[in-house]
């Protein structure tokens, strides 16, 4: 409200001044215009110099600045009127329009590219580089034209006619444009690359051929094949939800998040009445490390228990030497199900998912074309990310209860979309309302509207003939991997930041549920909860926390851990076992 008054009050003041300084010199429909326009341009002069500090949307301290620029061209338009009698007349060239969007276009793109991507978790990068983004180019084209090139066009169209006017007391308009262009594309390129580890991208390519050497798989990794598992009676069925970006910080600190309003209530009770893994006596989860900080390879690495890492090259198979705990579940008679909003090309998570063990799966291509699936669900725009997340957990409910009437064990897994960053896709038939347009409090009503979702879908679950032989766990499939929006957020304690682990029902309980752990821990623990038994507890790389055996971040720690992975990563031994057939 502050910024509205402010850009009102300011904008009424020079269209009241300019009238009455030259009313004298335009007619009605000229001075109707000139107030149109200086409203216009305060606006944008307001939202450029948001842009240019970095920091958008404006405050009212970009007003004032913007006021103080817009008032010296008209103070020294006025100084000229009355020295001369006559408003100074603007001598158009193209040099203004084009230098100025050429700065824009750099300014803006940079911002735009640097509150959209990770740029500085590198790994992520590449490896999101080395697989192909089908299925989901649409929605940072979209992104871009919405919040980049529509805002370089419209500044550059309503601040053409006002910069247009500096012509005047310019002798070559044309030489000092290229000049200030010049300096204006550098500087902000400049400032790009700073924020940018350009050299660590550089030490990443450089390395990608370097050889090293890694004892881990001697040491800690058990095949999948050779495990000796011992099945129950009854196994349980599995209900996964893999929510996106879902992390404890959005909880309040006192119940162990980072935020000073609990975002996620429902999840916090969820976790506190269920068995929920943490790495604190409070609400907390499981670590990112190398390889598994992003969707698919957060993914991979939950089900096969070893990291997905970018130094391994696909053929016409992915990963061919990894086994999930789906393949092993098919041992004893299981159907996997895998159901997501969007599009399975993403990142090749069709082949991934087809390969290892997941029998069906329902993505946003396959059920626009069901005709068991809601008519709205089928109405979708190229341009979205997909299925809302309430229409997820819809259609999931109506395949939960066609599967689970064939009595054959099953585990479905979910992946949700909503809380995806950098700034959330807010369902705008959600019960929470942002009290703003912004990316921050959308983000907020986005996050509400996740928790109280998912935990209405447990509760439906819960209802269900088959809920007390079903294991339903939700599990973040990475931290929130950008800079979160808006300052609710800015600065949470990193030690903290936890992907949530939530097990509801499971046949066991746990020693202890104060452990260390990161990704490739989740499937044996899940294998476990589910009541089979593991004769080493082992899976991959990974560890059942139901065990009393160390995970590898409680044997080496985190930052030791990150070394002996990235000495794996460039290991020739685990290239040949797990990616050359």
């Amino acid at each position: 409200m502050k910024l509205i008054a402010a850009y009102i009050c300011i904008s009424l003041f020079f269209v009241l001044l300019r009238g009455k300084l030259f009313y004298r010199l335009e007619t009605r429909r000229q001075t109707a215009f000139n107030s149109i326009r200086v409203c216009a341009e305060m606006f944008a002069l307001t939202w450029i110099t948001a842009y240019f500090t970095g920091n958008p949307p404006p405050s009212t301290k970009h007003v004032l600045f913007a006021a103080i620029l817009w008032g010296a061209i008209f103070a020294w338009k006025f100084v000229t009127f009355k020295k001369t009698g006559a408003q100074p007349s603007c001598k158009w060239s193209f040099a203004f329009p084009i230098s100025l969007f050429i700065i824009l276009f750099v300014r803006i793109s940079a911002i735009w590219t640097l509150r959209t991507f990770p740029v500085n978790d590198v790994e992520s990068v590449i490896t999101t580089l080395d697989l192909p983004l089908d299925g989901f180019t649409a929605i940072f084209v979209k992104s871009y034209l919405l919040r980049a090139l529509l805002p370089i066009v419209a500044l550059t169209a309503i601040l053409s006619y006002f910069f247009g006017e500096l012509c005047t007391v310019l002798r070559k308009p044309r030489a000092t444009c290229a000049a200030l262009t010049a300096v204006g594309v550098i500087a902000f390129l400049a400032l790009f690359i700073e924020k940018v580890p350009v050299s660590r991208y550089i030490d990443a390519i450089q390395n990608e051929t370097a050889v090293m050497e890694s004892d881990l798989l001697e040491k800690y990794f058990i095949d999948a094949d050779s495990l000796h598992i011992t099945a129950p009676e009854k196994p349980r069925n599995l209900i996964w939800i893999l929510m996106e970006s879902m992390e404890n910080t959005f909880a309040d600190t006192a119940s162990g998040g980072e935020a000073a309003t609990n975002y996620i209530p429902e999840i916090t009770q969820l976790f506190e009445k269920n068995t929920g893994f943490s790495h604190s006596d409070r609400f907390g989860g499981g670590n990112d490390m190398l390889g598994s900080r992003n969707t698919i390879t957060g993914t991979f690495s939950k089900t096969t228990g070893i990291p997905l890492l970018s130094r391994l090259r696909l053929n016409n198979k992915f990963i061919p030497g990894a086994k999930s705990f789906w393949e092993s579940l098919h041992k004893y008679g299981y159907t996997n199900y895998f159901v997501m909003g969007t599009d399975s090309r993403f990142n090749m998570q069709n082949w991934f998912l087809g390969q290892h063990g997941v029998d069906v799966i329902y993505d946003m291509v396959s059920m626009k074309s069901k005709q068991d699936v809601d008519e709205k669900f089928r109405n979708m725009r190229s341009f979205e990310a997909g299925l809302t997340d309430r229409s997820l957990y819809a259609a999931s409910r109506a395949y939960i209860d066609s599967i689970a009437r064939n009595g054959s064990p099953f585990s479905v897994s979910i992946a949700t979309i909503n809380t995806h960053f950098p700034y959330g896709f807010y369902d705008k038939e959600c019960l929470e309302k942002p009290e703003s347009g912004s990316d921050e409090d959308s983000y907020k009503a986005t996050l509400r509207c996740a928790s109280r979702e998912v935990n209405e879908f447990v509760e439906w679950c819960q209802k269900q003939d088959f809920a007390e032989n079903t294991l339903i766990v939700i599990v973040g499939d990475h931290l929130f991997p950008n800079k979160f929006p808006g300052k609710f957020l800015a600065r949470p304690n990193i030690n903290n930041r936890k992907w949530v682990t939530i097990l509801i029902n499971p046949t066991k309980n746990p020693e202890t549920r104060r452990r260390q752990f990161t990704s490739i821990d989740i499937a044996p623990t899940l294998l476990e909860a589910m009541g089979f038994d593991i004769a080493e507890h082992r899976f991959g790389l990974g560890v059942s926390l139901y065990s009393e055996e160390k995970t590898l971040l409680e044997i080496f720690g985190a930052d030791s851990l990150e070394k002996e992975l990235q000495a794996l990563a460039h290991d020739p031994k685990f290239f040949k076992r797990f990616v050359l057939e």
